[in-house]
């Protein structure tokens, strides 16, 4: 039973549209109470200012620091280095045999080897 009169009065109340007798006054009203932006404080405005200063600052350094080139010291040890030819240690000659083919493979990886003991013993003794 209450239920059916909640409901009754909910739809009464949708149901009616409100009278406004003078709109202007009522707008005139609601402006006027309502309190105008007096203007920020000078410290808030400080922060804002500094704010913007610094994002200006970011974005000129990040512009810099890419456009700018690393530049690296040379190497202090020189070595006439290549790059090794797996090639020429991996093609088999049709005449020769395989003991001779291993053979060639044997020297040249023990040669390249050579080659990175020297390198880095150079590069181990500067440092």
């Amino acid at each position: 039973m209450n239920e059916e009169k909640y409901k009754n009065i909910i739809d009464q109340i949708k149901g009616k549209q409100p009278v406004i007798s003078d709109p202007q006054k009522l707008t005139a009203g609601i402006m006027s109470s309502i309190q105008p932006d007096q203007g920020k404080k000078p410290c808030v405005r400080f922060l804002e200012i500094l704010s913007w200063a610094s994002s200006v600052a970011v974005i000129f350094l990040l512009g810099l620091f890419i456009t700018e080139k690393p530049v690296s010291a040379k190497s202090p040890v020189q070595v006439d280095w290549k790059a090794p030819d797996y090639t020429s240690a991996l093609q088999f000659e049709a005449n020769s045999d395989t003991r001779d083919n291993i053979e060639s493979i044997i020297r040249f990886k023990s040669e390249r080897q050579r080659k990175r003991q020297f390198f880095y013993s150079k590069l181990a003794g500067r440092y």
